[in-house]
């Protein structure tokens, strides 16, 4: 039987090293890349000690050595770093001098501009205009560090997806082939730049940039203090404990004299962090480790350890698992090629229409929340989950099944009330934490929870529309692999919503669950009450505009939306008000939303393997609810059914599930 190789769905183009620099130029450059190294040599007596880059700490042991140079391994973070290393103006003359670089920019980048463009430069575009698209950035203005030969920098111009694009890049003739692409370039060190010479970044980018830099630190304060608020640093680097690194050690070619900081995905986040970022996302989607390791092997650079696995997919049968192997590294972070991607702080609801102060704004819409909560505290679960006349809580036993799964071990509940939905996961395998914007709220949950054996303090107060919110007070980093957010939807002002979505899946890890409940917009075309006149008028209709557009009696309006109310039951459902002069459900923001729109925005937001569940279905119009009470709750309640199609008119409640991509 002949075996198949595997399929490579949805995974980048495969790379060879050939394509980013062909063998007939191997040679000029290897001899260009010596004379550079005998004239750092000449100098190494200046080579200075240095802490850790990444942590900072002094306890550090010695590696290996690559071309007579040490590299230490740091017992904290176990970054690997050149020391001694040369100082910042030992560096500046390297790359303004440098034989390799001149070598590179007038062969090497002609020839293989075509591969890079499209195996390496447009996928690398492609993620950074999704992680733009995740955190609300559109038309902004990006600046990368590094740029070199530029072709990345010119794919971001043509892309028309941003305001401007700005080339960093201190080596002169790299600079000069960005020019000629007509790009703005800025000839010197980011690290001197002064924030009047250039705009304010929304996004800056560095690839394969921070591995040379002799203070990486002071890099990334730097894209601290350009960044705009809410704006995005991309990096990508190598990956220290990567595979290929790991077994060829200094046979490596991601070990050079050049690269004098190799992090890990660890140590990287860490450094990020101390910075003022948030990290949120570390990957490690290398395409090269397994074929590095092979041509060392064949070329008798390294010889394999006794091993039958690695001999079968690097020697043997490399063909068929080569590939496969590169993708189960990249996977799981053990390539040796790192990308992350971390935020500048910013203001939460920045989408605040122009003129109107968002925290106030926020602050505004929220207290109207929490004061029509703060009475319900104790009420809330009896009168929606247990009292009788309430309708079966489907929605936990749907969320519930999602949630029991091996591989759920930490899960969120982000607007918890009184743990209404924790309290019924608490048999669920699995470390339960929630918070809640209602004071009054938290203290019941916590009340209910502690009885059922969760500790107090994972429950605490937060808003959904704050970032630090979905992880506990105490500091302590809890990888969730589930968030849930239920009832708190509803009370999100529309230009507020985008900034749930994202921290959200911020919250979970790579491949974490994430349960948001919405209200069924589209159930109003089946209720012939008042919901059902108010979206024909407000969302299909629009008498307004279509009077204006066909310049008839302005009266028009008044007179036909008179006439549609006659068709509807406008008395039903009542308004929900308070019950002690607090504002009803009603009388605060209460919003239903069109799962058909929800769905595509929930999946712009960076989610796959998104489902719609359907909950809460009507076998008729409410209006006809009080002819038979209990034979209607009997047939809806039968209707039951997440995935029925019928649930997007039927039922007035549904659930988003994704994965974070």
């Amino acid at each position: 039987m002949t075996r198949q190789k595997p399929a490579k769905p949805n995974t980048p183009p495969k790379l060879s090293e050939d394509e980013l620099c062909p063998a007939d130029l191997l040679a000029g450059q290897e001899a260009a890349f010596q004379a550079d190294i005998d004239r750092l040599r000449t100098r190494s007596a200046e080579f200075v000690q240095v802490p850790c880059p990444a942590c900072g700490s002094d306890a550090y042991e010695p590696a290996l050595k690559k071309f007579g140079f040490p590299y230490v391994s740091c017992s904290r973070c176990r970054t690997l770093f050149l020391n001694p290393r040369p100082t910042p103006a030992i560096m500046a003359d390297y790359y303004a001098d440098s034989e390799n670089y001149k070598y590179w920019q007038k062969y090497i980048f002609p020839a293989s501009e075509q591969a890079r463009r499209e195996k390496l430069h447009k996928p690398w575009l492609e993620k950074v205009l999704a992680y733009c698209s995740q955190n609300r950035i559109f038309q902004g203005d990006l600046l990368e560090i590094g740029s070199g030969y530029g072709t990345f920098c010119g794919l971001a111009h043509s892309s028309g997806r941003f305001n401007s694009v700005t080339a960093v890049e201190p080596t002169p003739e790299m600079a000069q082939a960005c020019r000629e692409r007509g790009l703005k370039v800025i000839s010197k060190r980011f690290e001197d730049i002064t924030p009047q010479e250039v705009a304010r970044p929304d996004v800056i980018v560095a690839f394969e940039v921070l591995e040379h830099l002799f203070d990486p630190g002071s890099v990334l304060a730097q894209c601290q203090t350009l960044l705009k608020p809410g704006g995005l640093i991309v990096l990508s680097c190598p990956n220290g404990l990567g595979f290929d690194i790991a077994l060829l050690q200094d046979k490596s070619l991601a070990i050079d004299v050049e690269h004098v900081n190799l992090f890990n995905p660890q140590s990287l986040s860490s450094l990020v962090e101390t910075k003022g970022f948030e990290v949120l996302d570390v990957s490690t989607p290398g395409r090269l480790d397994v074929e590095f390791v092979r041509e060392a092997v064949l070329k008798g650079e390294y010889e394999l350890p006794d091993a039958d696995f690695l001999r079968k997919v690097i020697l043997e049968d490399f063909e068929m698992l080569g590939w496969s192997f590169q993708q189960f590294l990249a996977a799981n972070q053990l390539s040796s090629h790192m990308w992350l991607v971390a935020q500048k702080d910013q203001p939460h609801s920045a989408g605040s229409a122009p003129g109107i102060d968002s925290d106030s704004a926020q602050a505004g819409f929220e207290d109207r929340v929490k004061q029509c909560y703060a009475t319900w505290s104790t009420d809330y679960y009896k009168d929606y989950y247990a009292a009788p006349q309430a309708y079966p809580p489907v929605h936990t036993d749907i969320v519930k099944n999602h949630l029991d799964r091996p591989d759920i071990n930490h899960i969120l509940d982000a607007g918890c009330g009184p743990a209404s939905m924790l309290r019924d996961l608490a048999d669920l395998d699995a470390n339960l934490y929630g918070f809640d914007l209602t004071p009054a709220m938290v203290s019941e949950a916590r009340r209910i929870m502690q009885a059922q054996g969760c500790p107090p303090e994972h429950i605490w107060s937060g808003s959904v529309l704050e970032r630090k919110a979905f992880q506990p007070p105490s500091g302590d980093k809890v990888p969730f692999d589930a968030a849930i957010c239920v009832g708190v939807l509803p009370h999100i002002p529309p230009d507020m919503e985008m900034t749930v979505f994202t921290n959200l899946r911020n919250a979970v890890r790579k491949d974490g669950l994430v349960m948001l409940e919405a209200r069924n917009q589209l159930f109003a075309l089946f209720t012939l009450n008042r919901y059902s006149y108010e979206f024909m008028t407000d969302e299909l209709i629009h008498l307004n505009m279509l009077t204006d557009a066909a310049d008839v009696d302005g009266t028009l309006p008044e007179k036909l939306a008179d006439r549609l109310q006659q068709y509807f039951q406008m008395d039903m459902p009542p308004v929900r008000k308070g019950k002690s002069g607090e504002p009803g459900y009603d009388e605060i923001i209460s919003r239903t939303h069109n799962p058909i729109v929800m769905r595509q925005q929930f999946a712009d937001c960076g989610f796959k393997d998104v489902q719609l569940l359907f909950y809460h279905y009507h076998c008729m119009p409410p209006i006809f609810e009080k002819t038979d009470p209990q034979m209607f709750r009997k047939l809806s309640v039968a209707m039951e059914d997440p995935h029925d199609w019928r649930g997007h008119f039927m039922a007035s409640v549904f659930i988003l599930a994704g994965r974070r991509a």
